[in-house]
């Protein structure tokens, strides 16, 4: 049951998401509709897949890049081997490399520029969830009943949506959304 929750979820978000941004009339220079998935699992990708598929996600032109942080140790082995084995050319993959750790998250760092050609080169992002994030990021002490499995996969989401959103972490920090304000971004679970 949780799993399909977790689909429908999916759909709607992404649906709603670009629903309104027809509406909208974002300006793009592009000929397709760009969407990077931040660190989808297989399982998120495949369910993706299943929706665009089965047309019940219709965005015309569709083109997704998955995106992997290195240090997350996440799905990236499993969904390039899966996408080897089927024609997906509407999908790519890429792994993005640099040194992420609580110090540098919002700031310039080692994945400032990847960040901004994602940004840059999509017309929207959805962020997946996962587990909970370590606390001590947000100035707190880690409670016994805190499920931290991935930090680098929390760091890498962390910095991303400071780059684009900005916070109070860095005041002097312009976000990339000052340049597209239309820019699409949606995320699930983590208290997205």
């Amino acid at each position: 049951m949780k799993k399909l929750t977790g689909y429908i979820l999916i759909l709607v978000f992404i649906s709603i998401s670009f629903i309104s941004c027809n509406k909208v009339e974002i300006q793009t220079n592009y000929e397709k509709n760009r969407i990077v998935l931040v660190q989808p699992y297989l399982g998120n990708l495949k369910s993706i897949i299943y929706f665009v598929e089965n047309k019940y996600i219709e965005i015309p032109n569709l083109e997704l890049t998955a995106v992997i942080y290195a240090k997350a140790k996440n799905d990236y082995d499993n969904i390039k081997k899966f996408l080897s084995k089927n024609d997906y050319s509407y999908i790519s993959l890429m792994k993005i490399d640099g040194d992420l750790n609580e110090n540098n998250l919002f700031q310039k760092n080692p994945c400032t520029d990847d960040f901004h050609t994602l940004f840059n080169n999509s017309d929207g992002l959805l962020f997946f969830g996962g587990n909970d994030l370590p606390p001590s990021i947000y100035g707190q002490k880690t409670k016994l009943t805190t499920s931290i499995k991935n930090p680098y996969r929390h760091y890498f989401h962390l910095s991303f949506l400071f780059h684009l959103l900005g916070g109070y972490q860095n005041n002097g920090s312009e976000p990339f959304l000052e340049e597209n304000p239309n820019y699409i971004i949606n995320g699930f679970c983590l208290g997205m």
